[in-house]
């Protein structure tokens, strides 16, 4: 098992130097000096061999300093088979850490402020959470968090303070509940739904369709929504909400999109590591005398550093949707839970100044994702792809930002007060 530990470890470091598109000198000077105490630590580990979830930590820790959303651990089966997960389900809403939904034995707490989860304050431990997904995204952390609770709180119970000083004892579940209701819609328009499953909701208003997308995942969901054209066509305006959507397949938010666009749509500017055998044998015989103190300088250095990059210009074409609604005005709910190919699908919209984007700043990572299995059963998961907007803009580990700044509230509850703003905004060709 050892041998295996140390192997797994030796395969993130060198995958991570080939793939990974984000390096600077400080993050390879960080990731070189991680890996050779990680190899260390590992190494001589007092109980020779290091429990499985203690080297899953340290792994997760590990990858986490490429502070990207498409680069983790996943955990092997034998751990993930002894995962107990939590009665309740938990945002952070106003920069309040506070439940969200539960069983009902819990719902007498939802909403109220949390101060400490066994002990630790919330902020230290959203922090942790950071520090084992997405340094600078707390909210995907808490989601990735939430589908593994019990691997970083194996005690027995769960005790929380809440900010009113009241005290609460919560029980693991055995199994993961799916707290999500497929859809969270207004009273007011329930009666106006034509059409729900568990990835699309299409909600027809006299003026206006609610198209919101749960994921990109299957094109399914292209499906299901050019067979609503006609509703689509009738309307003058399109919301598409596409709020804690966690993207997939950017070719299916691209056929959608392509309803809008009479022309080919330029997607995203995206560059990847380049590597040439031949190139990089005669770069090292040409740097190889050359003093260390002078290599930085050197305008072959970042071949050899793994920051090479080659630039490329994505475009997609679907000569069947195209311009089906080029007449409509659009209007794009996202927030922080807004991820991956549903951010490229808010990128094609916000570049060419085609629709109004409303709510809260998107996740901020998009790109293609590489899967390495290890031998100690887990996988590593690593971006391949770094992705701009077409304009050379960047949004990694920043978002998209808004137009329209729309923010959920604690005093909201249960009622969805975003998308009703977003319905009360006047209608204007954006």
């Amino acid at each position: 098992m050892l041998k295996n530990m140390i192997s797994d470890i030796s395969t993130i470091y060198s995958q991570a130097l080939t793939l990974f598109p984000y390096w600077t000198d400080a993050l390879l000077e960080r990731w070189q000096h991680a890996y050779i105490d990680l190899i260390l630590r590992v190494a001589n580990d007092p109980s020779s061999v290091p429990s499985i979830e203690i080297f899953y930590h340290d792994l997760m820790a590990f990858v986490s300093l490429l502070n990207d959303g498409h680069s983790r651990i996943y955990l092997p089966q034998k751990i993930k088979k002894r995962i107990n997960y939590l009665p309740f389900k938990l945002e952070v809403i106003e920069e309040q850490l506070v439940i969200v939904a539960s069983l009902p034995e819990y719902h007498s707490y939802h909403f109220q402020p949390i101060k400490k989860i066994n002990g630790r304050t919330a902020a230290d431990f959203l922090h942790s959470l950071c520090t084992h997904y997405w340094q600078s995204n707390t909210m995907y952390s808490l989601i990735c968090f939430q589908n593994e609770p019990s691997f970083f709180l194996p005690d027995d119970s769960l005790l929380v303070e809440f900010e009113n000083k009241e005290l609460a004892t919560f029980k693991w579940n055995n199994n993961q509940i799916q707290w999500d209701t497929p859809f969270n819609i207004p009273s007011t328009i329930v009666d106006k739904v034509i059409f729900s499953n568990k990835n699309l909701l299409i909600i027809h208003l006299p003026n206006t369709t609610i198209v919101k997308i749960k994921d990109f995942m299957s094109e399914q969901v292209v499906e299901d929504f050019y067979q609503h054209l006609p509703y689509l066509q009738a309307c003058q305006e399109i919301i598409f909400d596409i709020r804690g959507n966690a993207g997939g397949n950017s070719g299916h938010a691209n056929e959608i999109a392509q309803a809008f666009f009479s022309d080919t749509i330029q997607t995203e500017k995206v560059y990847y590591q380049q590597f040439d055998a031949e190139t990089y044998a005669n770069i090292t015989q040409t740097l190889f005398h050359v003093p260390k103190d002078q290599l930085q300088n050197h305008e072959q250095w970042n071949y050899l550093n793994h920051q090479f990059l080659i630039e490329k210009n994505e475009y997609d074409f679907y000569p069947k949707r195209k311009g089906l609604l080029k007449d409509k005005v659009v209007k794009i709910l996202i927030d922080h839970l807004t991820y991956s190919s549903a951010e490229n699908f808010a990128i094609i919209f916000d570049q060419s100044g085609r629709g109004l984007i409303l709510g809260e700043t998107s996740a901020g990572s998009t790109g293609q994702p590489a899967l390495i299995k290890l031998k100690t059963g887990g996988t590593f998961m690593v971006t391949a792809k770094k992705v701009l907007h077409p304009n050379g803009h960047s949004h990694h580990n920043i978002g998209i930002m808004p137009k329209v700044t729309l923010k959920k509230k604690l005093s909201d509850k249960h009622t969805d007060q975003v998308l009703k703003k977003a319905l009360e905004l006047s209608i204007e060709k954006t």
